[in-house]
């Protein structure tokens, strides 16, 4: 595809070369992925993410509703990293939530 000219969704071979380019960012974030995962340091980082997504506990405050909605996009985040280790990385998943219970942190 080249620089100098919009895209063009009814270009056959404009659309072929965008679905190549979509597939070397999903490969490569896969291969991220499982590079993090693939160390306790990374689960550990990763289960701090998710922590801070508040994904093990409540995004509601009563005393403000903007902050409320501020967590619930963080949330938001941390669902989607979820989604992506459930469907990509699940037996790592699995364990950084087994060395997360072992070790008792918090």
């Amino acid at each position: 595809m080249s620089n100098n000219k919009p895209y063009n969704a009814g270009d056959e071979s404009q659309v072929r070369d965008a679905k190549k380019q979509v597939e070397k960012v999903v490969d490569a974030e896969y291969e991220s992925l499982k590079f993090i995962m693939s160390d306790e340091r990374g689960r550990r980082f990763v289960w701090w993410l998710l922590e801070i997504c508040h994904l093990y506990s409540l995004s509601a405050i009563n005393e403000s509703q903007v902050q409320t909605f501020v967590m619930e996009g963080e949330r938001s985040i941390g669902l989607k990293v979820i989604e992506r280790l459930h469907g990509q990385h699940l037996d790592d998943y699995i364990r950084m939530i087994r060395e997360h219970e072992n070790k008792g942190d918090s």
